[in-house]
């Protein structure tokens, strides 16, 4: 959905800017060979009009462009489409349901609280390493589905003292999370997140671990 309007708004952009970089060029002509007539020197002349029919309306236009297209990218897209708007400081709070080992699985309930941190364009969104009780995570890739659910490959790497509990120095994982719009409205910012996580198989003789996620949004 997202890509889809920057896309769309760039091909907008792009019909618009060729337009105006035609009309700038005839005026700017227009106004060279004006001033032109006023300057005794064909050397000045020759620089003044290739400045006002070449280099100005081509810098205007690819100046204005490439700004309205970042405007698109990274604030205008928030005022059309809010309910995508995950940007900001949320708070994850994960509970580790299962455990595989070389024993097979066990049931487990181990609750972790943790901090996200989502940068987020109308291309692009990826989590911040964020700090959690013993260690740190950040995202690999993240992107939305079709069905409006997020997925995130992301990397956490435990501290010393999670790892004297039994949990290994890093694992790569996978989140699948979608916005719980319970109580609100069709245009709203999301507040709440629900998803489960897994994690990735590693041959390090440590435990791997699944189970479930919310976030919270903490900023509004």
């Amino acid at each position: 959905m997202l890509l889809e309007y920057y896309n769309k708004q760039q091909k907008k952009l792009f019909k618009c800017s060729i337009a105006a970089w035609a009309f700038l060029t005839l005026f700017m002509t227009w106004l060279g060979d004006f001033l032109s007539a006023h300057i005794p020197s064909a050397f000045a002349q020759g620089v003044l009009e290739w400045v006002l029919a070449w280099a100005a309306p081509t810098t205007i236009v690819v100046f204005c462009y490439f700004h309205r297209l970042k405007l698109v990218d990274t604030k205008l897209w928030k005022q059309e489409y809010p309910e995508y708007d995950i940007s900001g400081e949320w708070r994850d709070t994960t509970t580790y349901t299962k455990s595989l080992d070389g024993n097979g699985w066990e049931d487990t309930r181990e609750i972790d609280d943790s901090t996200v941190i989502f940068e987020q364009t109308c291309r692009q969104i990826k989590i911040l390493p964020s700090d959690g009780e013993g260690f740190v995570w950040q995202s690999i890739l993240v992107d939305w589905d079709s069905q409006d659910e997020l997925h995130i490959l992301y990397e956490v790497r435990y501290k010393y003292p999670m790892q004297q509990k039994g949990y290994p120095e890093s694992r790569t994982g996978y989140e699948r999370m979608h916005i719980d719009r319970r109580g609100q409205s069709v245009k709203q910012r999301p507040h709440t997140m629900c998803g489960q996580f897994w994690h990735c198989i590693k041959s390090d003789g440590k435990p791997m671990r699944l189970g479930d996620v919310v976030y919270k949004r903490t900023i509004t």
